[in-house]
């Protein structure tokens, strides 16, 4: 939310790219991938995406998808309504830690990198390089999950959490295997009906 504010307040510019990345499977890792990129973007609509899965290891059953069939590599290029690009990569050869990287065009924005401070920022507008801004702090994140719930049934707030966001994070994850199984970027809506990787694998594409 930090991150999100300083994007906001214009402290790197314009934005123009969110990079997040995390180890497994988009069905897994991915969802917290995208959707912590959708937040970043203040939740704009997708407009389109591309994306290319590997699926070497043909692996099924992880995490909290032991039934699921699940690619070992994912990479997915989303295209928003107003004009930044998400990025996103998971599985073997990708960056393990759950991180991201917001890209404007005066300046970076990193989150949760490894061996660095979980909120870093290079700023050329003020030109003082790095510089890792003070967080204010919680008691929890258990509270503070609890007390923005009571915010959302109360009616005093819109639950970050709710459906439609949910939704949107499944249909790019739905248009990155459609769109490595046809070759081609594909425009949102997305028209896939069913659990797509499990098709491809049906047909032979993977």
């Amino acid at each position: 939310m930090k991150a999100r504010e300083l994007v906001r307040q214009g402290e790197i510019g314009r934005l123009s790219l969110i990079w997040g990345h995390c180890a497994l499977d988009l069905m897994n890792n991915g969802t917290h991938v995208i959707d912590l990129i959708n937040i970043l973007n203040n939740d704009e609509e997708p407009v389109w995406v591309m994306g290319q899965i590997d699926r070497h290891r043909q692996l099924q059953g992880r995490g909290n998808h032991p039934d699921m069939v699940m690619e070992d590599m994912a990479v997915g290029r989303v295209g928003y309504a107003n004009g930044v690009v998400g990025l996103m990569e998971l599985g073997e050869r990708a960056d393990h830690g759950f991180g991201f990287r917001l890209v404007g065009t005066d300046g970076l924005i990193e989150i949760n990198r490894p061996d660095s401070p979980k909120l870093k920022v290079l700023s050329g507008f003020r030109q003082r390089g790095w510089h890792a801004p003070e967080l204010v702090p919680i008691h929890s994140n258990f509270h503070a999950k609890i007390e923005e719930l009571i915010e959302a049934v109360e009616g005093r707030a819109t639950h970050r959490g709710r459906a439609q966001h949910g939704r949107r994070a499944l249909e790019i994850i739905m248009g990155i295997f459609e769109s490595s199984s046809r070759h081609a970027a594909l425009e949102f809506p997305i028209p896939a009906q069913d659990f797509v990787l499990k098709r491809m694998i049906r047909e032979g594409d993977v």
